[in-house]
């Protein structure tokens, strides 16, 4: 089964925790909660290796995470990812693998194609 063969799920964003990385780069842990919260023991978490202040090098994959939550521009404060919704399959591996919060709620034939 490939990336695109597998459902669509609704995350809500929980918190955000950015951590430099001895490299330059930064490590972003973004926290969430599965919507509808089926399992409240379970809190997946995506990260993403993103360039640090001084190192702007980046992700395309953040970058398609931030767009399917509806940031268009660069993110100054953590705190504007924080509650925003959006839909994830696949874990979120790829670029890919995010998109806007209707793809979970939209049936599987709709987004075949």
């Amino acid at each position: 089964m490939t990336s695109s063969d597998k459902p669509w799920r609704a995350y809500r964003v929980l918190a955000v925790d950015v951590h430099d990385e001895p490299d330059g780069l930064a490590r972003v842990n973004v926290f969430t909660a599965p919507v509808p919260d089926r399992s409240p023991k379970s809190t997946p978490v995506f990260e993403f290796m993103v360039g640090s202040e001084d190192r702007r090098i980046p992700s395309q994959r953040f970058q398609s995470f931030l767009a399917a939550c509806g940031i268009q521009e660069r993110v100054d404060d953590t705190r504007e990812i924080d509650g925003r919704y959006f839909a994830a399959r696949d874990n979120g591996r790829s670029v890919t693998d995010f998109g806007p919060l209707e793809n979970a709620f939209r049936p599987v034939t709709a987004l075949a194609g």
